[in-house]
């Protein structure tokens, strides 16, 4: 029996189906998820960290299939986000207007509450929802977003629609987990808390997943590109896919790199194949 070592330095038993739904999500064969499992396997150890246990993951994918090594660490990538959150709130509006809402980034004039005006980080609209929505960004993947974030925005929502605004929701959108007190909260306040493995099968993964907007973190980009990026509108792999060359020549890309770097994206998104 070997036990995996947490972040939090929890101690879990070592699951091998976790590894192969992780795997097999990221676009793997079920014979390279065995593979991956065999070769864990064999050079796991007692105690060993996560941080260790996903690296040796990810470097045997990398040597089989690149894209897929990429798509696998999906959670670091969006970690990989900033300066201070700005990149992550813009790509929270765009990966939102793909799943049809209306979506406007930091509104200005801000929004006035009956106290005091507010500062809200994307503005969402669907089919007569009106939500205001807090996207909370850890550059450490571990970090848990406390109950302290719940509690301003509550605040912010009671606010507003005292001003008579009529805002329908309040959501929080982190890359990392809720605290127990968060969630708590949350639920009897009725906050939609949108986390990583938050809610189970509804977590922001999947949302990334599903849509194959993957973060522009995964083409390895230097962050003044992913800046002149997001400043023309292209937060995402899908985006960067349909932007005209002249669009991307002028954020500061080569013609080769261009060409390069959307061959790697169709790769991302279509799994390899075209």
């Amino acid at each position: 029996m070997v036990y995996i070592t947490k972040y939090d330095g929890r101690r879990e038993e070592f699951d091998p189906e976790k590894v192969r739904n992780s795997c097999l999500r990221s676009g793997a064969s079920k014979e390279l998820a065995n593979e991956i499992i065999e070769y864990v396997t064999k050079r796991i150890y007692n105690g060993i960290s996560t941080k260790i246990l996903m690296k040796l993951v990810y470097d045997r994918l990398n040597r089989e299939e690149a894209h897929i090594a990429r798509r696998y660490r999906l959670k670091e990538a969006i970690a990989d986000l900033g300066p201070e959150g700005y990149e992550f709130e813009w790509y929270i509006a765009h990966l939102l207007r793909i799943s049809g809402y209306k979506t406007i980034h930091s509104p200005e004039p801000k929004i006035q509450g009956k106290l005091v005006d507010h500062e809200i980080d994307v503005f969402a609209e669907k089919a007569g929802e009106r939500a205001i929505i807090e996207c909370k960004h850890h550059f450490q993947s571990h970090t848990y977003t406390g109950l302290e974030v719940p509690l301003i925005q509550w605040a912010r929502f009671e606010d507003i629609n005292n001003n008579g605004l009529k805002v329908t929701s309040a959501w929080i959108i982190t890359n990392t987990k809720f605290s127990d007190y968060a969630i708590r909260y949350s639920k009897g306040k009725g906050i939609k808390l949108i986390g990583w493995n938050y809610p189970f099968g509804g977590g922001l993964e999947r949302l990334i997943e599903s849509s194959r907007a993957y973060p522009l973190t995964l083409l390895s980009l230097p962050r003044f590109l992913r800046t002149n990026l997001v400043e023309r509108e292209i937060t995402n792999i899908q985006e960067f896919l349909k932007a005209d060359p002249r669009t991307l020549g002028d954020a500061g890309l080569s013609n080769e790199k261009i060409i390069e770097l959307k061959a790697l994206s169709n790769k991302l998104i279509n799994n390899g194949n075209h």
